[in-house]
Protein backbone atom coordinates (compact mmCIF):
# COMPACT_ATOMS: atom_id res chain seq x y z
CA UNK A 1 0.00 0.00 0.00
CA UNK A 2 1.47 3.36 -1.16
CA UNK A 3 2.01 6.41 1.27
CA UNK A 4 -1.09 8.12 0.71
CA UNK A 5 -3.41 4.69 0.81
CA UNK A 6 -2.06 4.23 4.30
CA UNK A 7 -2.91 7.60 5.51
CA UNK A 8 -6.22 7.99 4.17
CA UNK A 9 -7.13 4.56 6.26
CA UNK A 10 -5.52 5.97 9.60
CA UNK A 11 -7.82 8.77 8.79
CA UNK A 12 -11.22 6.85 8.13
CA UNK A 13 -10.26 4.95 11.12
CA UNK A 14 -9.53 8.15 13.44
CA UNK A 15 -13.13 9.48 12.02
CA UNK A 16 -14.64 6.01 12.94
CA UNK A 17 -13.28 6.25 16.44
CA UNK A 18 -14.75 10.16 16.77
CA UNK A 19 -18.35 9.09 15.93
CA UNK A 20 -18.57 6.49 18.56
CA UNK A 21 -17.38 8.52 21.12
CA UNK A 22 -19.93 11.25 20.00
CA UNK A 23 -22.93 8.94 19.66
CA UNK A 24 -23.14 7.27 23.30
CA UNK A 25 -25.57 4.55 24.53
CA UNK A 26 -28.99 3.79 22.51
CA UNK A 27 -31.62 5.28 24.14
CA UNK A 28 -33.33 2.43 26.55
CA UNK A 29 -37.16 3.38 26.46
CA UNK A 30 -39.13 0.18 25.59
CA UNK A 31 -41.04 -0.92 28.59
CA UNK A 32 -39.85 -4.79 28.50
CA UNK A 33 -36.43 -3.79 28.66
CA UNK A 34 -35.37 -4.64 32.13
CA UNK A 35 -32.52 -1.33 31.97
CA UNK A 36 -35.38 1.05 30.54
CA UNK A 37 -36.55 3.51 33.32
CA UNK A 38 -39.73 2.58 31.84
CA UNK A 39 -39.27 -1.05 32.69
CA UNK A 40 -42.36 -2.56 33.93
CA UNK A 41 -42.19 -5.73 35.49
CA UNK A 42 -45.64 -7.11 34.87
CA UNK A 43 -47.61 -9.87 33.68
CA UNK A 44 -51.45 -11.10 33.44
CA UNK A 45 -52.37 -14.57 34.16
CA UNK A 46 -56.12 -14.96 33.41
CA UNK A 47 -59.01 -17.69 32.81
CA UNK A 48 -61.74 -20.24 33.41
CA UNK A 49 -63.30 -22.63 35.74
CA UNK A 50 -65.78 -25.19 33.98
CA UNK A 51 -67.37 -28.46 35.21
CA UNK A 52 -65.20 -31.43 34.67
CA UNK A 53 -67.57 -32.73 32.28
CA UNK A 54 -69.32 -32.01 29.01
CA UNK A 55 -70.83 -29.38 28.32
CA UNK A 56 -68.76 -27.68 30.57
CA UNK A 57 -70.82 -25.89 32.68
CA UNK A 58 -69.10 -22.38 34.05
CA UNK A 59 -68.21 -22.25 37.87
CA UNK A 60 -68.93 -19.40 39.39
CA UNK A 61 -67.17 -18.48 43.10
CA UNK A 62 -64.61 -19.84 42.63
CA UNK A 63 -61.99 -18.87 44.60
CA UNK A 64 -58.26 -18.47 42.81
CA UNK A 65 -54.62 -17.86 45.04
CA UNK A 66 -51.79 -17.49 43.57
CA UNK A 67 -48.69 -18.33 45.58
CA UNK A 68 -45.79 -17.08 46.28
CA UNK A 69 -47.63 -13.87 47.16
CA UNK A 70 -50.67 -12.57 48.60
CA UNK A 71 -52.85 -12.71 45.59
CA UNK A 72 -56.88 -13.84 45.68
CA UNK A 73 -59.36 -13.92 43.11
CA UNK A 74 -62.93 -15.05 42.47
CA UNK A 75 -64.54 -16.66 39.12
CA UNK A 76 -67.40 -14.24 38.10
CA UNK A 77 -70.63 -15.59 36.59
CA UNK A 78 -69.53 -16.75 33.65
CA UNK A 79 -66.56 -18.65 35.53
CA UNK A 80 -63.92 -16.09 34.31
CA UNK A 81 -61.09 -14.22 36.34
CA UNK A 82 -58.08 -12.25 35.87
CA UNK A 83 -54.80 -11.68 37.57
CA UNK A 84 -53.27 -8.06 36.50
CA UNK A 85 -50.18 -6.24 37.20
CA UNK A 86 -48.73 -9.42 38.65
CA UNK A 87 -44.59 -9.81 38.71
CA UNK A 88 -42.99 -11.89 36.31
CA UNK A 89 -42.45 -15.96 37.90
CA UNK A 90 -43.50 -19.22 38.50
CA UNK A 91 -47.04 -19.68 40.20
CA UNK A 92 -48.63 -21.71 41.89
CA UNK A 93 -52.38 -21.59 41.44
CA UNK A 94 -55.09 -23.14 43.58
CA UNK A 95 -58.74 -23.44 42.63
CA UNK A 96 -60.95 -24.37 45.24
CA UNK A 97 -65.05 -23.79 45.95
CA UNK A 98 -67.00 -25.83 48.74
CA UNK A 99 -68.21 -28.93 47.36
CA UNK A 100 -65.81 -28.92 44.62
CA UNK A 101 -62.64 -30.97 44.39
CA UNK A 102 -59.67 -28.81 44.64
CA UNK A 103 -57.33 -28.11 41.47
CA UNK A 104 -53.75 -27.00 41.55
CA UNK A 105 -51.94 -25.82 38.74
CA UNK A 106 -48.48 -24.08 37.85
CA UNK A 107 -48.19 -21.47 35.55
CA UNK A 108 -45.08 -19.25 34.36
CA UNK A 109 -45.17 -15.72 32.99
CA UNK A 110 -43.07 -13.22 31.86
CA UNK A 111 -43.17 -9.27 31.86
CA UNK A 112 -45.67 -8.63 29.47
CA UNK A 113 -47.22 -11.86 28.99
CA UNK A 114 -51.25 -12.56 29.69
CA UNK A 115 -51.28 -17.01 30.09
CA UNK A 116 -54.29 -17.82 29.93
CA UNK A 117 -55.88 -20.94 31.91
CA UNK A 118 -58.66 -23.28 32.21
CA UNK A 119 -59.47 -25.49 35.62
CA UNK A 120 -62.12 -28.02 35.64
CA UNK A 121 -63.30 -28.97 38.65
CA UNK A 122 -65.03 -32.21 39.86
CA UNK A 123 -68.22 -31.57 41.71
CA UNK A 124 -68.50 -33.70 44.72
CA UNK A 125 -71.62 -35.96 45.01
CA UNK A 126 -73.96 -34.53 47.99
CA UNK A 127 -76.49 -36.66 50.51
CA UNK A 128 -79.13 -34.48 50.57
CA UNK A 129 -81.12 -36.96 52.85
CA UNK A 130 -81.43 -39.71 54.85
CA UNK A 131 -83.39 -42.04 56.04
CA UNK A 132 -83.43 -44.88 58.33
CA UNK A 133 -85.73 -46.88 60.41
CA UNK A 134 -86.33 -50.01 62.06
CA UNK A 135 -89.02 -52.43 60.07
CA UNK A 136 -90.73 -54.99 61.71
CA UNK A 137 -92.63 -58.85 60.19
CA UNK A 138 -94.68 -60.21 62.94
CA UNK A 139 -95.59 -63.97 61.68
CA UNK A 140 -97.55 -66.34 63.21
CA UNK A 141 -95.56 -68.95 65.32
CA UNK A 142 -93.49 -70.91 64.50
CA UNK A 143 -92.39 -68.67 61.67
CA UNK A 144 -90.16 -66.02 63.54
CA UNK A 145 -90.89 -62.23 63.22
CA UNK A 146 -88.54 -60.31 60.76
CA UNK A 147 -86.73 -57.57 61.69
CA UNK A 148 -84.45 -55.40 59.33
CA UNK A 149 -83.02 -51.62 58.96
CA UNK A 150 -84.43 -49.44 56.09
CA UNK A 151 -81.97 -47.26 54.70
CA UNK A 152 -83.15 -44.33 52.16
CA UNK A 153 -80.71 -42.10 50.78
CA UNK A 154 -81.24 -39.35 48.36
CA UNK A 155 -77.93 -38.02 46.56
CA UNK A 156 -77.45 -35.27 44.22
CA UNK A 157 -74.22 -34.27 42.20
CA UNK A 158 -72.83 -30.88 39.94
CA UNK A 159 -71.75 -33.39 37.01
CA UNK A 160 -75.50 -35.01 37.26
CA UNK A 161 -76.50 -38.02 39.86
CA UNK A 162 -75.21 -40.44 37.03
CA UNK A 163 -72.00 -39.54 38.14
CA UNK A 164 -72.25 -41.14 41.44
CA UNK A 165 -70.50 -44.41 41.61
CA UNK A 166 -71.09 -45.96 44.95
CA UNK A 167 -73.87 -45.39 47.95
CA UNK A 168 -72.52 -47.26 51.29
CA UNK A 169 -73.73 -47.29 54.62
CA UNK A 170 -71.38 -47.43 57.43
CA UNK A 171 -71.30 -48.61 61.07
CA UNK A 172 -68.68 -46.44 63.20
CA UNK A 173 -66.54 -48.73 64.99
CA UNK A 174 -67.31 -51.81 63.20
CA UNK A 175 -66.45 -52.79 59.35
CA UNK A 176 -69.42 -53.20 58.27
CA UNK A 177 -69.97 -51.71 55.04
CA UNK A 178 -72.76 -52.26 52.77
CA UNK A 179 -74.26 -51.01 49.47
CA UNK A 180 -77.07 -49.32 48.73
CA UNK A 181 -79.08 -49.77 45.25
CA UNK A 182 -80.75 -47.21 43.37
CA UNK A 183 -83.78 -46.95 43.08
CA UNK A 184 -86.28 -46.22 39.51
CA UNK A 185 -86.29 -42.65 41.29
CA UNK A 186 -83.45 -40.45 40.16
CA UNK A 187 -80.53 -39.75 42.81
CA UNK A 188 -82.57 -41.67 45.66
CA UNK A 189 -80.68 -45.25 46.69
CA UNK A 190 -82.06 -48.02 49.40
CA UNK A 191 -80.72 -50.92 51.03
CA UNK A 192 -83.02 -53.51 53.24
CA UNK A 193 -80.50 -55.01 55.82
CA UNK A 194 -81.53 -57.97 58.08
CA UNK A 195 -80.85 -58.01 61.52
CA UNK A 196 -79.06 -61.07 60.95
CA UNK A 197 -76.75 -59.82 59.07
CA UNK A 198 -75.71 -56.62 61.10
CA UNK A 199 -72.87 -56.45 63.37
CA UNK A 200 -74.28 -55.88 66.62
CA UNK A 201 -77.10 -57.96 68.37
CA UNK A 202 -80.61 -56.93 67.75
CA UNK A 203 -81.63 -53.45 66.28
CA UNK A 204 -82.07 -51.82 69.70
CA UNK A 205 -78.57 -51.86 69.96
CA UNK A 206 -78.39 -48.68 67.24
CA UNK A 207 -80.11 -46.77 68.23
CA UNK A 208 -78.89 -43.94 69.36
CA UNK A 209 -75.42 -44.87 67.62
CA UNK A 210 -74.07 -42.62 64.73
CA UNK A 211 -74.29 -43.89 61.09
CA UNK A 212 -72.85 -42.42 58.25
CA UNK A 213 -73.32 -42.85 54.19
CA UNK A 214 -70.36 -42.47 51.97
CA UNK A 215 -70.92 -41.37 48.75
CA UNK A 216 -68.56 -41.72 45.89
CA UNK A 217 -68.34 -40.36 42.35
CA UNK A 218 -66.92 -41.61 38.65
CA UNK A 219 -63.53 -39.54 39.43
CA UNK A 220 -63.11 -41.00 43.00
CA UNK A 221 -64.05 -38.13 44.97
CA UNK A 222 -66.01 -39.22 47.97
CA UNK A 223 -67.97 -37.15 50.29
CA UNK A 224 -69.44 -39.05 53.85
CA UNK A 225 -72.50 -37.47 55.40
CA UNK A 226 -73.13 -36.18 59.08
CA UNK A 227 -74.35 -38.74 61.27
CA UNK A 228 -77.50 -39.44 61.08
CA UNK A 229 -79.19 -42.38 64.02
CA UNK A 230 -81.90 -45.01 64.19
CA UNK A 231 -84.46 -43.14 67.16
CA UNK A 232 -86.95 -46.66 68.29
CA UNK A 233 -87.00 -49.91 67.48
CA UNK A 234 -90.90 -50.65 67.59
CA UNK A 235 -91.50 -54.00 69.69
CA UNK A 236 -95.64 -53.96 69.89
CA UNK A 237 -97.33 -56.13 68.08
CA UNK A 238 -100.47 -54.65 66.45
CA UNK A 239 -103.58 -57.05 66.33
CA UNK A 240 -106.34 -57.58 63.42
CA UNK A 241 -109.54 -58.76 64.60
CA UNK A 242 -112.06 -58.94 61.71
CA UNK A 243 -112.31 -60.34 58.68
CA UNK A 244 -110.01 -63.02 59.34
CA UNK A 245 -109.62 -66.74 58.63
CA UNK A 246 -110.69 -66.73 54.93
CA UNK A 247 -113.83 -65.49 55.45
CA UNK A 248 -116.36 -65.39 53.29
CA UNK A 249 -117.69 -61.82 52.30
CA UNK A 250 -120.49 -60.42 50.37
CA UNK A 251 -119.76 -56.67 51.02
CA UNK A 252 -117.06 -55.69 48.43
CA UNK A 253 -116.39 -52.71 50.49
CA UNK A 254 -115.45 -54.17 53.72
CA UNK A 255 -114.69 -52.65 57.48
CA UNK A 256 -111.40 -54.05 59.01
CA UNK A 257 -110.98 -53.41 62.64
CA UNK A 258 -107.92 -53.63 64.71
CA UNK A 259 -107.21 -54.10 68.29
CA UNK A 260 -106.64 -50.83 70.28
CA UNK A 261 -102.67 -49.84 70.51
CA UNK A 262 -101.43 -47.96 73.67
CA UNK A 263 -97.85 -46.50 73.00
CA UNK A 264 -96.09 -43.73 74.48
CA UNK A 265 -94.84 -41.82 71.51
CA UNK A 266 -96.95 -40.15 68.62
CA UNK A 267 -97.80 -42.77 65.97
CA UNK A 268 -100.05 -43.56 63.13
CA UNK A 269 -101.49 -46.70 60.94
CA UNK A 270 -101.40 -48.13 58.05
CA UNK A 271 -103.13 -50.40 56.07
CA UNK A 272 -102.86 -52.57 53.38
CA UNK A 273 -104.94 -55.48 51.56
CA UNK A 274 -103.26 -57.55 49.06
CA UNK A 275 -105.01 -60.05 46.40
CA UNK A 276 -103.28 -62.92 46.29
CA UNK A 277 -103.70 -66.13 43.91
CA UNK A 278 -101.14 -68.52 43.47
CA UNK A 279 -97.61 -67.03 42.67
CA UNK A 280 -99.02 -63.53 41.64
CA UNK A 281 -99.40 -61.19 45.12
CA UNK A 282 -100.91 -57.63 43.82
CA UNK A 283 -101.31 -54.43 46.23
CA UNK A 284 -105.01 -53.33 46.03
CA UNK A 285 -105.51 -50.91 48.21
CA UNK A 286 -103.10 -48.88 51.08
CA UNK A 287 -104.35 -46.40 53.48
CA UNK A 288 -101.61 -44.31 55.33
CA UNK A 289 -101.91 -41.66 58.37
CA UNK A 290 -104.56 -43.47 59.72
CA UNK A 291 -105.32 -41.58 63.95
CA UNK A 292 -103.65 -43.80 66.53
CA UNK A 293 -107.17 -43.97 68.15
CA UNK A 294 -109.12 -45.03 65.36
CA UNK A 295 -109.75 -49.30 65.01
CA UNK A 296 -111.76 -49.59 61.79
CA UNK A 297 -111.77 -48.63 58.20
CA UNK A 298 -113.61 -49.24 54.98
CA UNK A 299 -111.83 -50.59 52.04
CA UNK A 300 -112.77 -47.87 49.26
CA UNK A 301 -112.29 -49.08 46.24
CA UNK A 302 -114.74 -52.10 45.79
CA UNK A 303 -112.81 -55.33 45.86
CA UNK A 304 -113.07 -58.34 42.79
CA UNK A 305 -115.17 -61.42 43.94
CA UNK A 306 -113.50 -64.07 42.64
CA UNK A 307 -112.91 -67.90 43.83
CA UNK A 308 -109.55 -68.61 42.25
CA UNK A 309 -107.86 -65.61 44.60
CA UNK A 310 -108.32 -64.46 48.41
CA UNK A 311 -106.95 -61.12 49.78
CA UNK A 312 -105.00 -60.84 53.00
CA UNK A 313 -104.76 -57.61 55.28
CA UNK A 314 -102.85 -55.96 57.62
CA UNK A 315 -102.34 -53.23 60.22
CA UNK A 316 -99.16 -51.48 60.88
CA UNK A 317 -98.13 -49.59 63.81
CA UNK A 318 -95.93 -46.13 62.23
CA UNK A 319 -94.58 -43.56 64.48
CA UNK A 320 -92.97 -40.07 63.48
CA UNK A 321 -89.70 -41.02 62.73
CA UNK A 322 -90.78 -44.25 59.74
CA UNK A 323 -90.26 -46.79 62.39
CA UNK A 324 -93.12 -49.54 62.25
CA UNK A 325 -94.10 -52.57 63.27
CA UNK A 326 -96.93 -54.89 61.13
CA UNK A 327 -99.11 -57.19 62.46
CA UNK A 328 -99.56 -61.21 61.39
CA UNK A 329 -101.48 -60.95 57.82
CA UNK A 330 -105.42 -61.75 58.44
CA UNK A 331 -107.54 -63.16 55.06
CA UNK A 332 -110.75 -62.76 53.80
CA UNK A 333 -112.44 -63.93 50.47
CA UNK A 334 -115.04 -62.10 48.35
CA UNK A 335 -118.10 -63.86 47.01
Amino acid sequence: MSLVGKLNSAILVLVGLLQLQCLGDAPRDNPLDSKSSRFQNSAAIKGIALSLFPPFQPIAGVELRLSPGNFLGMTDVAGEFVFRDIPSGTFVVTASKPRFGTVVDSVEVSAGDSVAVTFNLNGLPEVDSIAVFSCRFNNLFPVPDVRFLQVEVKVTDFDGVNDVRLVEFLIPGTSFVDTLAATPVLGMFSKVINEVDLPVVGLENLVGRPLLIRVTDGAGFATTSQPVFLTRVIAEDPQTISPDGFELLSDRNPVLTWRAVDLPFSFSHTVEVVRFRPGVETVVWTQEGINSLQTSIQVAPQLLPGSTFSYFWTVSVVDEFGNWSRSIESSFRIN
